[in-house]
């Protein structure tokens, strides 16, 4: 009767919060993974500019040896 439809609708909540939560771990998770990922990315394009700034200064030295 009524009682069981009221029980099932608070079932179909309970369930619809709890794969809401889930989702929600997940997409903080995700969050995350990217934030780092980001992070990685900025460390490598550091270490290109330093990586620049040497080769141009290998560069500016060895012009000093041409014949």
């Amino acid at each position: 009767g009524e009682t069981e439809r009221i029980t099932a609708v608070f079932e179909n909540i309970s369930s619809l919060a709890a794969i809401a939560e889930e989702n929600s771990a997940s997409s903080e998770e995700m969050s995350a993974s990217v934030i780092d990922y980001s992070d990685k990315i900025k460390d490598m394009m550091s270490q290109v500019e330093q990586m620049e700034i040497l080769t141009n200064d290998i560069k500016t030295e060895l012009n000093k040896y041409v014949i």
